[in-house]
């Protein structure tokens, strides 16, 4: 019973752990992915409808003049050289006419934009999750520092005896393994159930 207790006081603990850090990557993904989603839908707006921007921007700032008395402000000036102010931007019937035709453009194209932004930062995120997945892989699997491997096969173990510093030795277990060279000087443990062939692989070495 007090073993069950520690082991379900330990289980809960690790899950409070990975659940807050979750929680704390999941934000910092969020912000930047809602940051970065703006900065890319921006970009691709001041691309694709920089001069509908234009009109509209200026609007508001001849409109901003104009109730703060500097209607006579120079807001353009034209190759031929003349002026465009404030005050003539918000009466021009021509101007109007054609900031109106370019806030319809902009919400077209704003929803063009959105559609194409998100297609790719869906990508983007995609692209990124599967690095972070692959660094996380990379950084959880066992890594091999130093010490010695047990070998999986008969095969593995000659390979790695022929490649070591010492070499392999002339003397053979059961005739087969070869064993690195002047390890026969030193002492040696054979292991292994009744029956496996201890016996004999001492007397191969004797002979």
């Amino acid at each position: 019973m007090k073993q069950n207790l520690l082991q379900f006081i330990s289980g809960g603990q690790i899950f409070d752990y990975k659940t807050k850090m979750m929680v704390q990557v999941s934000n910092r993904i969020f912000y930047w992915a809602v940051l970065g989603f703006i900065v890319l839908f921006s970009l691709i707006m001041v691309f694709y409808a920089w001069t509908e921007l234009k009109l509209v921007v200026l609007n508001y700032i001849s409109g901003f003049l104009v109730k703060v008395h500097y209607g006579e402000y120079v807001l353009w000036t034209n190759l031929n050289g003349s002026k465009i102010t404030a005050l003539f931007y918000q009466k021009s019937p021509l101007i109007q006419a054609s900031v109106q035709q370019a806030l319809d453009a902009l919400w077209r194209k704003a929803q063009v934009s959105l559609f194409f932004g998100g297609a790719v930062y869906l990508l983007i995120t995609l692209l990124f999750s599967r690095f972070f997945i692959k660094l996380g892989e990379k950084y959880t699997k066992d890594q091999f520092v130093s010490g010695t491997r047990l070998a999986s096969s008969p095969k593995e173990t000659i390979k790695s005896v022929n490649e070591s510093q010492r070499g392999a030795s002339e003397i053979k277990l059961l005739n087969r393994l070869p064993m690195p060279k002047y390890s026969e000087k030193q002492g040696m443990l054979f292991h292994g159930t009744t029956g496996a062939g201890k016996t004999q692989a001492m007397m191969m070495l004797l002979e």
